[in-house]
């Protein structure tokens, strides 16, 4: 069978070859094609995302590893400051030798059970000193010397209430007591007061 077919008709048919081969190309081929770019084109902005924010992160880890000595010595201040023990013994041994230097005589030391006030416990403690108000000694002594060492001492100390009366040897020496609140980081099950003096 020979068939010939004259220059416009194969003009014709070779166009609807062509738009017949670019329909089969674009449906079969380019389609599928373009929709897996899709899909790759958003894989990779998701991975440039998550590689942005590994890099992000990463930038603060180093920065935090070079704040690392710093936020360490913050961590043991504020530990010394408020530890997660009540501590009464090494307490009372401090606020004796806070006394002794100021000049008073440290007669009682009473705490009472903690009160928990979050992510941190109360403990309010009861002093009894006796001594002077404002003495000028050569080695200090007087309760304005002590609330002023105590102002500066490391555990975290609020004076609450000072009552003065006059002492057993009359005036000038005093009779003081002092109510006071000293804190405890953690819940009241880690925070149980333990004696006295």
């Amino acid at each position: 069978m020979n068939i010939r077919l004259s220059f416009q008709q194969a003009v014709i048919a070779g166009a609807v070859i062509i738009i017949l081969l670019s329909f089969l190309f674009f449906f079969l081929v380019w389609r599928p094609m373009k929709g897996r770019l899709d899909q790759v084109r958003q894989e990779q902005g998701e991975e440039i995302k998550k590689a942005k924010s590994a890099q992000v992160t990463l930038q603060r880890l180093q920065q935090l590893k070079q704040q690392a000595p710093e936020i360490e010595s913050q961590l043991i201040e504020l530990s010394r400051r408020m530890p997660e023990d009540p501590a009464i013994p090494s307490l009372i041994i401090e606020l004796q030798q806070l006394a002794n230097e100021s000049g008073l005589n440290f007669v009682s030391f009473t705490p009472s059970q903690p009160t928990e006030l979050g992510n941190y416990s109360s403990l309010p403690i009861d002093m009894t000193l006796q001594g002077y108000f404002n003495r000028v000694r050569e080695d200090g002594g007087s309760l304005l010397d002590f609330l002023y060492r105590l102002e500066h001492f490391p555990r975290e100390i609020k004076v609450v209430s000072v009552n003065i009366a006059p002492g057993k040897d009359s005036l000038p020496a005093l009779s003081i007591t002092l109510k006071a609140e000293t804190y405890i980081f953690g819940g009241q099950g880690k925070t149980q007061a333990q004696g006295g003096k």
